[in-house]
């Protein structure tokens, strides 16, 4: 079973088989781990604002989680591969307000691949995105732009151009403009 591998054995098993498919596929890895990190440090500790207000400022579940990421790409390597980072998280960091001022543990806890990056939750998808590039350069990535942000609201009067903008800045100050793609989920609720 996977709990008997060695660390990171399921993501080298997964490349493997992908490469070793007719024909040739390539990988996708959804990188959501912060919410889990933080549950394995944190007691009770629950989904939602928390992941933005406590889990991202909290040094000890940082450093474990750039490291798990740095790990994830080491074994990408010069792999083909498409990655998804956090979804939902970007949607809580946009009810949370601006990632440019948000504070969030970057530098302190990753100078080696993002010491010039602010310690911001900017900061933090910038410095997620540009370990891409120096450890798996061949990889696609992006972020994701939670629709469940705004699916609810039924208001007639709601710009949904005026929403969109809004989302894409959060995204962008993040380092999606530096990634290959934005991510959206799909729903059931429409049947």
């Amino acid at each position: 079973g996977c709990y008997n591998t060695p660390p990171g054995m399921y993501a080298t098993y997964f490349l493997q088989g992908a490469a070793a498919a007719t024909p040739a596929q390539i990988p996708m890895f959804t990188y959501y781990e912060i919410l889990q990190t933080a549950q394995a440090t944190i007691t009770n500790f629950q989904e939602g604002m928390a992941e933005v207000t406590q889990a991202a400022t909290n040094t000890g579940i940082m450093t474990r989680y750039y490291n798990d990421w740095r790990f994830l790409l080491q074994a990408i390597g010069q792999t083909k591969a498409v990655l998804h980072i956090e979804p939902d998280f970007w949607g809580y960091v946009r009810q949370a307000g601006n990632p440019t001022t948000l504070p969030a543990a970057v530098s302190s806890v990753n100078s080696t691949d993002c010491s010039s990056l602010p310690s911001t939750i900017a900061g933090m998808g910038q410095c997620m995105i540009s370990m891409v590039r120096k450890y798996a350069p061949n990889a696609l990535v992006g972020l994701q732009a939670s629709a469940w942000n705004s699916a609810g609201n039924t208001s007639a009067s709601t710009d949904v151009t005026v929403d969109a903008k809004a989302v894409a800045t959060v995204l962008a100050a993040c380092g999606q403009s530096k990634a290959a793609f934005v991510v959206v989920e799909t729903s059931a609720r429409d049947a």
